[in-house]
C-alpha cells in the first residue's frame, strides 16, 4: 500500500466515522422529538374533549343496557 494511501485513510477513517455517529444521535434526537410532540398533541386533544364532555352535561359517566356511554342524562357520547 502506499504511503499515500495509508495517510488518507489514517486522516479520513475517522472523520467518517464520526460523521456516521452524528448522524445516528442526530436521528435519534429527532425521532425522539417528534414522538414527545405526537404525544403532547394528542394529550392535549383528549383533555379538551373530556373538558367539552364536562362543560355543558352534570352528572356521572354510565353505560346503558346497549352498552352506550352516556354523560350525565342527556349526552351519548357513544353516537360521537
Amino acid at each position: 500500500m502506499k504511503l499515500r494511501t495509508k495517510i488518507l485513510l489514517i486522516a479520513l477513517l475517522p472523520v467518517f466515522l464520526l460523521g456516521i455517529g452524528i448522524f445516528i444521535l442526530a436521528a435519534d434526537h429527532t425521532a425522539n422529538g417528534i414522538y414527545d410532540q405526537a404525544y403532547a398533541s394528542m394529550e392535549a386533544a383528549a383533555l379538551a374533549v373530556r373538558d367539552i364532555f364536562e362543560a355543558g352535561n352534570d352528572g356521572p359517566y354510565q353505560t346503558d343496557e346497549n352498552g352506550d356511554l352516556w354523560k350525565g342524562t342527556g349526552l351519548n357520547i357513544s353516537k360521537f
